[in-house]
């Protein structure tokens, strides 16, 4: 039995009471949360109104917030830059969650990039903290998932003014906006504000900004923005068009089409697919094909990488040996096979080199703040290595 804080298993029981009713479930599925939780009809929203509703952090200088930033849109016949001529509106929400401390904006750096630096240029820019920037060099990543991609970190503590306060000019993220990509705003729900488990820091932080800060330090002179959506105990089925997320979680991307370069699609899913049905363990690697060929389809870009986390394997508490480890880990390794152009993001420390991966204290499958900074750094290792990481030197 994987050990969850009061809220975040009455959201679970209450989000698969209205959204799932239908499904049968799996015999590691919380059946007490369940029957507790089924005798209230909540349903999430999936508008761009009702999106999960929390404050936003600081806006770019000139940036209005209302999509208004957005450079003049156009298409390009080039599928890498993500072009299309369709996009539409979102507007920013406020709320809930609260930052370590309000950070000022530096004005953004930017210019034409040199003749050699890549494709021509599509004339096509964004306006970014006053910064007219053209859209080649604007690189957006899609990352969405369970809980870890929300966010549980809440430590060390030398490393939140990394996650939480310290602004990089060329990483941002986009909600209606472009504002600086900070914890817990790229991709955080309603659980970061408080401790998931005993002794953590609030609030949390998942890896989001950590992901954009360091593809900015590769790629010197572009700027990367983080479109991300993360909600505890989600799983693949639920993130797909028609369910519970999908709309919520390509609203801003769609809003970019055209305007940006999309990067990469950045997925944290697996471990929980125990909350699920047998079928939704059995049949991952479709239900993933199908989540990214529809991503891909909704931004214009059909060869976009995707990047997706191994079964966390230094977990704690839903460990890589139980009985639902031993059926899913099959089940995920057989995504390269099945998804072109994706990778799998190891999640162990087995290979020099490669940073060390540092879990919450146990019981647990959450990376601490450490923990998200070494697996993003994996993945854009993995870019690079593979040739989807065109950017910089």
């Amino acid at each position: 039995m994987v050990n969850h804080t009061e809220n975040e298993a009455a959201a679970i029981g209450s989000r698969r009471c209205a959204g799932r009713t239908k499904r049968g479930l799996a015999p590691w599925a919380f059946a007490t949360v369940f029957a507790a939780a089924c005798g209230v009809q909540e349903h999430e929203n999936t508008t761009a109104n009702n999106a999960p509703v929390y404050a936003e952090p600081p806006p770019s200088s000139t940036g209005s917030g209302s999509g208004s930033d957005l450079g003049s849109s156009g298409s390009s016949g080039n599928p890498s830059n993500g072009s299309s001529t369709g996009s539409s509106s979102s507007s920013s929400s406020g709320g809930a969650l609260s930052s370590d401390a309000s950070a000022s904006v530096p004005p953004a750096e930017g210019g034409a990039p040199h003749a050699d630096a890549g494709p021509p240029l599509s004339g096509i820019t964004v306006d970014i903290n006053g910064t007219m920037v053209p859209k080649e060099k604007v690189i957006a990543f899609i990352h969405l998932g369970h809980s870890n991609m929300a966010g549980r970190a809440g430590g060390p503590t030398s490393s939140r003014p990394y996650f939480f306060t310290d602004v990089d000019p060329h990483a941002w993220l986009y909600r209606g906006g472009f504002k600086p990509a900070l914890e817990p705003f790229t991709a955080g729900d309603e659980l970061n504000n408080g401790p998931s488990y005993g002794g953590e820091q609030t609030p949390l932080a998942g890896p989001g900004t950590a992901l954009v800060k360091q593809a900015a330090t590769m790629a010197p002179g572009y700027y990367f923005v983080s479109l991300g959506y993360g909600k505890e105990s989600s799983y693949c089925a639920e993130y797909l068009p028609g369910h519970l997320y999908y709309e919520s979680m390509i609203l801003n991307a769609k809003a970019l089409v055209g305007k940006v370069t999309f990067g990469a699609i950045v997925i944290m899913l697996g471990i929980t697919e125990r909350h699920g049905t047998a079928q939704d363990i059995t049949g991952y690697p479709q239900c993933i094909n199908q989540l990214v060929t529809d991503i891909r389809n909704d931004v214009n870009t059909p060869n976009l990488p995707l990047l997706l986390t191994d079964f966390e394997m230094l977990s704690t508490d839903v460990t890589p040996n139980s009985a639902f480890g031993q059926a899913i880990i099959p089940q995920i390794h057989m995504v390269p096979s099945v998804v072109t152009n994706s990778a799998l993001v190891p999640t162990d420390n087995m290979t020099p080199g490669t940073g060390t991966i540092v879990m919450l204290p146990p019981p647990n499958h959450h990376f601490d703040l450490e923990g998200h900074r070494v697996w993003t750094q994996r993945a854009l290792t993995i870019m690079k290595q593979k040739g989807w990481f065109p950017w910089g030197s």
